[in-house]
């Protein structure tokens, strides 16, 4: 299915385009850092800030990120279930 062309139209505003990539690249911090607790949780039955900061993320971005990212390992979890 294609985007619709709103979704497709340039950005020339470049504050605009560097918010959209900013989201852009959040999201995808999120949703990696969700998969890793989903899977520390189901090996080791729960997933720490030591956890995360082993598989890469920075102490920020565990602050920044870690409640959103809880929210979509327990969709993950669902999901899988």
């Amino acid at each position: 299915m294609l985007a619709t062309t709103a979704l497709l139209t340039p950005i020339h505003d470049a504050k605009a385009q560097d918010r959209a990539l900013h989201a852009a690249a959040t999201n995808a911090r999120v949703a990696a850092m969700a998969r890793v607790m989903y899977e520390t949780a189901l090996q080791h039955g729960s997933c720490t800030a030591d956890d995360l900061a082993c598989a890469g993320f920075t102490s920020a971005e565990i602050i920044e990120l870690a409640d959103d990212a809880r929210a979509l390992a327990g969709l993950i979890g669902r999901e899988a279930a």
